[in-house]
């Protein structure tokens, strides 16, 4: 089998630069996830910061930039929540994997709602 490396250098593989944020600079707007709030919602949290308790490794939170330079979550809410409880009860995150979303509010929105489905 080969590795990712080889196959870069095959050609098959495109490597890419990708960014990490600290957990404190990324931030939510209330108004914006559309997810209903409740103990179902708290269990699939808890079961995404166990997860990665257990050395899981999770997609980037696709953020936008904001005017204060910080980042606003577009798509990830449920794990940047589920990150915040692991590094709380002991894991060593310093930051987590981000990309940005293009897109505009529109597509915002429609993200948003067709993550939420699942």
């Amino acid at each position: 089998m080969k590795s990712l490396k080889q196959l870069s250098k095959e050609g098959i593989l495109k490597r890419t630069d990708g960014y990490k944020a600290a957990l404190e600079e990324i931030i939510v707007d209330p108004t914006f996830n559309t997810r209903a709030q409740g103990q179902r919602l708290d269990e699939h949290i808890e079961a995404i910061a166990a997860y990665i308790l257990d050395g899981g490794q999770l997609p980037a939170i696709e953020v936008v930039p904001t005017d204060d330079d910080r980042l606003q979550v577009v798509d990830g809410h449920c794990r940047l929540a589920a990150y915040k409880i692991a590094k709380d009860r002991g894991a060593q995150i310093e930051a987590v994997d981000v990309r940005m979303f293009q897109g505009n509010d529109a597509d915002r929105v429609a993200r948003i709602a067709t993550s939420n489905e699942g």
